[in-house]
């Protein structure tokens, strides 16, 4: 059936039933079947024994199961067919029990979950699709109601706790967050809202009143109390994908679902280990497990003797009386009454000469076309519109606009007649008034209000062939104009002033069918048969990639889904599309003969004014919480609520704190190691960071970016932000950093993104002046640098599968690379003891930390079981490390490695990731200390064992004496062959680490001489010659130069600059493994000969050149290989979950001007997912995901005002 149906359902219930007692049920997918396995089972401590089992095939795809234990009674969601299933008295006669559908007309989506009340006999479900959260009598299926409809956009997990008489559900969508309410869906409050993404499965143990859920993204299994507080991480499981919970006495039940293993882990629920999982026989998914136990606590059921006539559910203290949707209750609190008419949410929709209505459910479920009620027409209607305020149906035939009442559909009377026939319809549902255009070349679009019955155009010259009217009254009203050739769509306010052009003839042929998603504030349209879509205020259009589209002909948008009006006459059908973050999913076609348009009448999608947050976020900076009609703004973790209550801030730490990077949430926070405070970085353009690394001399953070590619840095308190190069133009990203202190030079590890991308190491100056230096590799991660001694060494990651991950090392200039250790699983982390010469190496497939020596003889140091080890960095005698199945920093100290401590435990931080440290011990090279680091050379100084080497910029021309002041020739340069590395030990069988050969055993790799005081004499002398000689040079060269200039200006001017530049690229490297490169240079630098006019107007004292540039510009290069994370840094083939995976948040804030490139990924977390603006509908929502498009974006002292006068 494919990974959509992967989907796990964990349900506790408390209660012995006569049939079943200390069970857990497991329900699998075999075949287009289920097969349900009951396990009789005895639980002790954190541990699950098996006493018996047996199973039962069912005809069904059940993708969530729940049980009633009080009549053994077993619940499923079918999601072939969208119903709730009853299998009454499940046991062991369930090989006979058959299903019967207790609701239907769900979404069919396998992130439908459903919960059971077993205490007020009510069944609980959340839709995704339709936004909303129902309750269901078991005893009679005509009971249901909505208690939940809105304050949310992506419901995914849901709980019931009958005994506390609490109802739980989580939040998927761009605001993540875990809400609570009684069982009748009051009491409403969020109870988590930071440090949340995507909360895919939750859980209730009512012994200890705990709220135990799994947050897919983050990969964590997390515990809290039932009001949101004492928040924990129970585990965090990376690259196992974790879809359904359960608490079973001392145990919890996870269901662990992906491409090739589908099991159910056995967890203690205190210390979050696993002790084993459910031998289960093979099947192609797991997709439901329960479990009760034969003792509960006991509560009295208030509803069993209440007197409701529709629903009933318990509260805290008593009772509560629901109705039915379209009923009201009356004034006894038992009794419901008739409201009106029997359609309270209906799809309306026309065909020829019919209008019709139809529970809305149809659009899940055909069978409701039972209920279909029409009125006849003596022509097509494809002009018409709902309002669901006094439920009535405006529509149009020729010049004739009609009105009928839902509730009265058979019968309809005629409200006017327009000037000319009628080419689009729509009603402001707030105030009644009716909208229509009309014409042709003298087109017009008018008003007519019903309450004043007057009758006026609003937009009447300059109009051509207006049609496909469609209002969004709490904003603007959109409509096509023009003919084939000039055709556009326009929009206006609602009086019809500020008309404007928002995608013009250029990007559109024969657009038709405008539906606006108000979620989303997108407007979707169809053209040339694909369905396309634009955000509202024009900035940003898409062709929609709707798999299993056919032919559409009209649109129509209802909560998350999209409705699509497919083929024409007797073959046409109505096909659902699902929506998740603008991510859209075909779901089903539903035959419609003849149907020619559809929309929904359905009063909470036709407010009267934006709810609390909807608007601009509520003015809150980061996050918006509504409280019924009001809102109370809160931060993401790690900043303060500032004074105003609206914007938020963060202080940054001045002393004794460390940098890590959030791979999930794409923040880096300062992490205090004296308290154990945490503080973001409060700077918008940290997004998805790879590598971060403190300078300690500057004050700066340098990081760089998977989703920009930039390498960028920035004061610790968010000032002083810059660019220093964007290493995508080299079709890579920059994954690790190390500062050289002699010279601020910043080398970085370079993983591709592109097939032919640069992979290896490169340098980058403070000024911007970058090179690439070594190209080799699979995927390089981590670098650590001995500017004393010249040397710097690299790991690569290698593959998946543990293979080719190797520990490098090289001159810093590039020169000698050679493999010192290729004994690694997993290379992750590297730090350096530049005082006793010695490497720490983490290794996330094997979890052991090993010391090394220069020359890669390495041995055991520190092991982490099961803790898949990232980045490591050392600060005197300690060495901090991170790792992704930990939920925190661990320090260990290297003299006593049982001297360990745990930093940053945050429920709300994600997979931490690189770290930089506040202060570290670090070498430098004398000979390039002079000059600012630059030492000799004019553009980069880059360090050797006995020497350095002078180096330009990539682009620059490979010429030695234009490029560097002094540089060390290779023809000076004496070669060394350093032994190879094959023959070394295993890790196993390493010598002790005192018997490593010191490091100045290896011969010179340089034969630069020394001055000394016997050549000062011979200096001089030759000095003053060289003076003498020169002053007669430079007077026959004056004349010279003169005539010359004269003849070659504009020749000179076309060259495009004076200094052609010595690119160290231009070394021919081997590719050997071992050993040593043997260094040579191409003919063309050795003997480098300066054209003609390569010197002109240059003169001995030219100054250096200026690096003060002006803002990098970035082309549009998405890169196709990046994972949906953002991070290329999976150990696993299983990185990122194919369905459910969403992206991390960014926060815009305030900065000084800059000009960021946009180069976004279409895979990366801010690509794909289109959110267009919302204050004034002409700027980005808060809290959502922006795929930045155009050719560059200028950010000015404000970044969101610039962004969106750029998109203006």
């Amino acid at each position: 059936m494919g990974t959509m149906f992967i989907c796990v359902c964990i349900l506790a219930c408390f209660q012995i039933s006569s049939v079943l007692s200390d069970s857990v049920i497991v329900s699998s997918l075999r075949g287009g079947q289920t097969n349900l396995t009951i396990m009789d089972v005895n639980v002790t401590g954190g541990s699950l024994s098996i006493i018996q089992s047996e199973s039962f095939l069912k005809p069904q795809i059940l993708t969530d199961i729940a049980i009633d234990p009080i009549s053994g009674t077993l619940f499923g969601f079918d999601f072939r067919y969208g119903n709730i299933l009853q299998y009454p008295g499940f046991g062991r006669s369930g090989a006979s029990v058959t299903g019967s559908v207790v609701h239907k007309g769900l979404t069919r989506n396998t992130l439908v979950k459903i919960a059971v009340d077993w205490v007020s006999q009510n069944i609980y479900w959340v839709d995704p699709g339709f936004r909303w959260i129902g309750i269901q009598s078991v005893s009679n299926q005509t009971k249901h109601t909505i208690i939940l409809h809105d304050g949310f956009t992506y419901p995914v997990s849901l709980a019931v706790d009958p005994i506390h008489r609490v109802l739980f559900w989580g939040d998927g969508s761009s605001s993540p967050k875990i809400e609570r309410s009684s069982l009748d869906g009051g009491n409403r409050r969020t109870i988590v809202s930071q440090g949340i993404i995507f909360p895919t499965a939750m859980t209730v143990d009512v012994d200890n009143e705990q709220l135990i859920w799994l947050d897919l993204t983050r990969d964590t299994v997390e515990m809290a109390a039932q009001d949101g507080t004492a928040r924990r991480i129970l585990r965090r499981l990376s690259h196992i994908y974790l879809s359904h919970v359960d608490v079973f006495k001392d145990i919890m039940l996870l269901t662990k679902i992906d491409t090739d293993a589908y099991v159910v882990f056995v967890m203690d629920k205190h210390s979050g280990d696993i002790d084993h999982t459910l031998p289960l026989e093979r099947t192609d998914f797991i997709n439901g497990v329960v479990s009760f136990k034969d003792t509960q606590p006991t509560i009295i059921n208030n509803c069993a003797t209440a007197l409701c006539s529709d629903l009933c559910v318990n509260t805290e203290t008593w009772f509560k009386c629901l109705c039915v949707d379209g009923r009201t209750l009356s004034s006894d609190l038992l009794t419901c009454v008739d409201g009106p008419g029997s359609l309270h949410r209906a799809l309306v929709w026309t065909k020829s000469t019919s209008l019709c209505a139809t529970d809305l459910r149809v659009i899940n479920d055909v069978s409701y076309r039972a209920s279909d009620t029409c009125i006849q027409t003596d022509s097509d209607i494809i002009h018409f519109d709902v309002n669901a305020r006094d439920r009535t149906i405006v529509y149009a035939r020729g010049s004739a606009i009609y009105i009928t009442s839902l509730d009265a559909i058979t019968s309809n009377r005629q409200l006017l007649f327009a000037a000319n026939d009628v080419t689009g319809l729509g009603v402001d549902w707030r105030d009644g008034n009716l909208y229509w255009s009309e014409g042709q070349t003298d087109g017009r679009i008018i008003v007519h209000s019903r309450q004043e019955r007057a009758t006026v155009p609003l937009i009447d010259s300059g109009l051509s062939m207006p049609r496909e009217l469609t209002l969004f009254p709490l904003y603007k009203m959109f409509w096509i104009s023009g003919d084939v050739g000039i055709v556009q769509i326009e929009r206006a306010n609602m009086d019809g002033t500020n008309r404007e052009i928002i995608v013009n003839s250029s990007s559109v042929r024969a657009p038709l069918g405008l539906a606006i998603d108000t979620l989303t504030d997108i407007l979707y349209f169809v053209d040339e048969g694909f369905v396309k879509s634009v955000w509202l205020n024009g900035t940003v259009m898409e062709v929609e990639d709707l798999e299993g589209l056919s032919s559409p002909q009209r649109l129509y948008v209802y909560q998350n889904q999209l409705l699509v009006i497919s083929g024409t006459s007797s073959s046409a059908k109505l096909q659902v599309f699902s929506s998740r973050m603008r991510d859209l999913t075909f779901t089903e076609d539903i035959s419609f003969p003849n149907i020619l348009g559809a929309k929904v009448l359905d009063e909470r999608t036709q407010p009267d004014i934006f709810g609390p947050c909807e608007e601009n976020n509520g003015g809150c900076e980061h996050i918006c919480i509504p409280l019924g009609n009001v809102r109370v703004c809160q931060c993401q973790f790690g900043f303060q609520l500032h004074q105003d209550k609206k914007s938020c801030f963060s202080e940054a730490l001045s002393t004794n704190f460390v940098y890590v990077g959030d791979w999930t949430h794409g923040r880096i926070y300062q992490v205090s190691l004296d308290t154990d405070q945490v503080a973001a970085l409060d700077a918008p353009m940290v997004t998805n960071p790879a590598g971060i690394e403190y300078n300690l001399k500057t004050g700066h953070l340098i990081w760089s970016s998977t989703e920009t590619n930039l390498i960028q840095t920035i004061n610790t308190d968010g000032a002083e932000y810059g660019i220093l190069v964007n290493v995508g133009v080299f079709g890579s990203f920059a994954d690790r950093l190390a500062v050289d202190y002699t010279s601020g030079n910043v080398y970085f590890t370079a993983v591709p993104f592109v097939g032919d991308g640069f992979v290896g190491v490169g340098v980058v100056s403070p000024t911007g002046v970058h090179t690439k230096l070594v190209s080799y590799g699979h995927s390089p991660r981590a670098i650590a640098l001995d500017p004393s001694k010249g040397i710097m060494f690299w790991t690569d990651h290698g593959f998946a599968d543990g293979t080719s991950s190797e520990v490098l090392a090289a001159n810093m200039d590039g020169s000698q690379r050679r493999v010192i250790n290729s004994n690694m699983g997993w290379a992750n982390g590297l730090t350096i003891d530049t005082t006793g010469k010695f490497l720490y190496i983490a290794d996330g497939k094997t979890d052991t930390i090993s010391k090394c020596n220069y020359n890669g003889i390495c041995s055991a140091f520190f092991s982490d079981a099961g803790a898949q080890l990232m980045d490591i960095k050392l600060l005197e005698n300690s060495l901090y490390y991170t790792a992704w199945n930990r939920v925190h920093i661990t320090r260990i100290d290297i003299l006593n490695t049982g001297d360990r401590e745990e930093l940053a435990r945050n429920a709300e931080l994600g997979r931490l990731d690189s770290l930089a440290l506040h202060d570290a011990a670090y070498t430098v090279s004398s000979q390039c200390t002079p000059n600012d680091g630059l030492g000799p050379c004019r553009y980069l100084c880059l360090p050797r064992p006995e020497g350095y080497t002078c180096a330009c910029e990539d682009e620059q021309e490979e010429s030695i004496d234009t490029c560097s002041g002094i540089f060390t020739k290779p023809s000076e340069t004496k070669e060394t062959t350093l032994p190879p590395l094959t023959s070394q030990p295993p890790l196993t069988s390493q010598p002790p680490l005192t018997s490593q050969p010191p490091l100045t055993s290896q011969p010179p790799l340089t034969s630069q001489p020394p001055v000394t005081d016997s050549s000062v004499g011979v200096l001089v002398g030759a000095v003053v010659g060289s003076l003498a000689g020169l002053t007669v040079f430079a007077a026959l060269g004056v004349v010279a130069c003169c005539l010359y200039r004269r003849r070659h200006t504009q020749k000179a001017t076309d060259s495009g600059h004076a200094n052609p530049a010595f690119d160290i690229a231009s070394f021919s490297t081997s590719n050997q493994d071992i050993g040593h490169d043997q260094i040579s240079f191409s003919d063309s630098t050795k003997h480098h000969t300066p054209a003609s006019n390569d010197y002109e107007g240059l003169t001995t004292n030219t100054p250096p050149r200026i690096y003060d540039r002006p803002p990098i510009e970035l082309p549009l290069s998405p890169n196709p290989q990046q994972p949906v994370s953002g991070n290329l840094r999976p150990p696993s083939e299983n990185y990122d979950h194919p369905i459910f995976y969403t992206p991390p948040v960014n926060v815009l804030h305030t900065r000084p001007p800059m000009e960021l490139p946009l180069s976004p990924n279409p895979h990366q977390p801010a690509s794909g997912n289109l959110m267009p603006p919302s204050e004034n509908f002409d700027q980005p929502k808060a809290n959502t995901y922006m795929s930045l498009r155009g050719d560059s974006l200028v950010m000015g002292s404000d970044f969101l005002n610039s962004f969106i006068n750029n998109k203006k």
